[in-house]
């Protein structure tokens, strides 16, 4: 699951605030105004739309597409596919906070973990912790990397696949 905090603005200056919630990798996204249920929206064809809830506004859900988009876990597994490409075959955003990885046949396992444990750190963005669970090929060796979060790195500061 995935919840994200919506801030909307009407064009009459009243301001909302709602919660974007992606219960399953892949489903549409449900806006909830506290305990009450307004509608989901899902984006098709490159556009978001309202798939349930006809009192959601166009802007409304625009914007709230907009947020969906910018999240920095749709960004990482692409981010990581493209730095390992020819060691990792497939990258699963769990969550926000949970990524799966699964390395290609004939990696070198403990060489990798090596390489991912010391880089993986550089592409984080997000202000929590991420746990990685990294696997080889046939799943018979795995690692788990547990990231520090950008607010304890410094103090003054939802399952998506993607093939490589």
């Amino acid at each position: 699951m995935i919840e994200l905090n919506y801030f909307f603005e009407t064009p009459d200056g009243d301001k909302f605030t709602y919660q974007l919630i992606q219960f399953t990798n892949g489903g549409s996204w449900s806006t909830l105004d506290g305990d009450e249920f307004l509608g989901s929206i899902e984006k098709r064809a490159g556009k978001w739309e309202a798939v349930l809830g006809e009192c959601l506004p166009p802007e409304m859900i625009k914007g709230a597409g907009k947020l969906i988009d910018r999240q920095n876990y749709h960004i990482l597994s692409a981010e990581i596919c493209n730095r390992w490409p020819k060691l990792i075959a497939e990258v699963i955003a769990k969550s926000d906070c949970e990524f799966m990885l699964i390395c290609k046949p004939a990696v070198n396992f403990e060489a990798f973990e090596r390489i991912f444990s010391k880089y993986v750190s550089g592409m984080i963005k997000d202000e929590w912790p991420i746990d990685f669970h990294i696997y080889n090929h046939d799943f018979s060796e795995d690692f788990i990397l547990k990231s520090v979060s950008r607010v304890e790195e410094l103090p003054n500061e939802p399952m998506i696949r993607w093939k490589c």
